[in-house]
């Protein structure tokens, strides 16, 4: 199982995690997942999705933006760039 505290890390104030939360219900994430959000100093992402998990994970900082078109876009643009399978 994977545990984001057992990395010994030089700057560990400078590491992002990049998690999926599923289609927004806490029953849905990984454990890895959970290991990451229950140790994590901020939480960025759309409001609704971080209303969703808030009171499973809270935390110091939560950041949200609302989906809009644009965001939209430049997610698509991301995926193109990333080729199958390397993530």
């Amino acid at each position: 199982m994977f545990d984001p505290m057992e990395f010994e890390i030089d700057e560990p104030e400078k590491v992002v995690y990049v998690v999926g939360i599923g289609p927004g219900d806490v029953f849905y994430l990984t454990q890895e997942a959970q290991n990451v959000l229950e140790h994590a100093d901020a939480i960025c992402g759309y409001k609704l999705y971080l209303d969703l998990i808030k009171p499973e994970f809270p935390c110091e900082e939560y950041y949200s933006t609302g989906m809009t078109r644009k965001s939209t876009a430049a997610a698509g643009r991301w995926k193109r760039r990333i080729p199958a399978g390397a993530w």
